[in-house]
């Protein structure tokens, strides 16, 4: 009968054991399914989950160098160039000159406790701090996969005007360290061409994890995209100073420029508060029928008379009335009302003959 008994309760604690292992297996899948971290699945945060952070660099529990060369870049089939990352918030490094419409490559190496979520760099950054202000940024997000398993689930890139292009991403795993043998660090490279230059030159990089703690990592001098221009430069409809001329087109004439031209010579200047003032006066209306017409006049007067030739000739009284070092300059300027004048009439009849 004992022996009898025992074996029911050892019955009833492998079935208890049985049911309860199912449940924390459908548990899990149910967690992973849902395209949330793994780690997550068992239990909440606590106080001490800071020390966890997403790093390229320094370790928050012991401030230690976990990660080395956590930054690399270069032109796509040469990417060698390292940057260890010695400051979790900021680190310095010499300026780096992006050529543009070319195929160029940044490579980040972070050590993800609670699982890689999202990845971010962010070139055009104004100053460290300011990751929201950056001028172009690429995102890519990630499964809940763990380690080479990890699959990239979406890329995106944000960007105020179209700097970067022929976007993309990969990632694989990657000792975090030389004296690290298991590859436990991601690293993603992000590759794109650059298609016009900055106005910014700091970086930053960005790692969030499952546990929505984030890491912004600044790095200056940072990124310098130079050269030619590949995308056309911004323009817009202005009302024209001009009375009666309605909607002007205006163009900037550089990047980031508060100088804007219209199609016609005028040159305009874009105030903080985005009005426009013209700053030239150089062109010439000359779709303007009255100033077009009074042009020709002038021309067809040039060609019957011009004062220059015939101001040796003109009588003594002239120079007298005008003074000598006036009377060129007046005749240039009012070869119009001369012609008119019987004076210069016999001038011009004796001056043929």
């Amino acid at each position: 009968m004992t022996n009898t008994k025992t074996s029911l309760i050892g019955l009833l604690v492998i079935a208890v054991t049985m049911i309860g292992l199912t449940g924390f297996h459908n548990a899990f899948a149910e967690c992973v399914d849902s395209q949330t971290n793994p780690f997550n699945c068992y239990g909440g945060s606590s106080s001490t989950d800071w020390k966890t952070k997403p790093t390229f660099g320094i370790s928050y529990e012991n401030n230690q160098q976990i990660v080395t060369d956590g930054v690399r870049y270069g032109f796509e089939s040469d990417v060698n160039h390292k940057q260890t990352i010695t400051d979790n918030f900021w680190t310095h490094f010499d300026m780096v000159k992006i050529p543009t419409n070319t195929s160029y490559s940044i490579v980040v190496k972070g050590l993800f406790a609670n699982g890689l979520k999202t990845q971010v760099i962010c070139l055009g950054v104004p100053e460290r701090g300011s990751g929201n202000e950056a001028e172009s940024c690429i995102q890519s997000d990630f499964d809940s996969g763990y380690r080479n398993d990890k699959q990239i689930t979406e890329v995106k890139t944000i960007q105020k005007t179209n700097v970067l292009s022929n976007v993309s991403v990969t990632h694989q795993m990657e000792s975090c360290n030389i004296n690290d043998a298991i590859k436990q660090c991601d690293e993603i490279t992000f590759n794109f061409r650059a298609l016009e230059p900055l106005k910014d030159k700091v970086m930053m990089v960005q790692g969030i994890d499952w546990k929505r703690m984030n890491t912004d990592t600044y790095l200056n001098e940072g990124f310098n995209i130079v050269g030619e221009q590949f995308t056309d430069l911004p323009n817009m409809l202005i009302p024209s100073p001009t009375k009666g001329e309605g909607l002007i087109q205006v163009t900037e004439s550089e990047k980031y420029s508060q100088v804007w031209n219209s199609d016609d010579g005028r040159t305009f200047f874009k105030n903080d508060s985005d009005s426009f003032n013209e700053i030239n006066h150089k062109y010439i209306v000359d779709q303007n029928p009255i100033i077009l017409a009074k042009k020709q006049q002038e021309d067809k007067a040039l060609k019957i008379y011009d004062a220059k030739n015939y101001v040796a000739v003109l009588k003594p009284s002239f120079t007298h009335q005008y003074g000598e070092d006036h009377r060129t300059q007046f005749l240039k300027d009012n070869n119009m009302m001369w012609l008119r004048t019987g004076e210069q009439s016999s001038l011009l009849n004796n001056h043929s003959q």
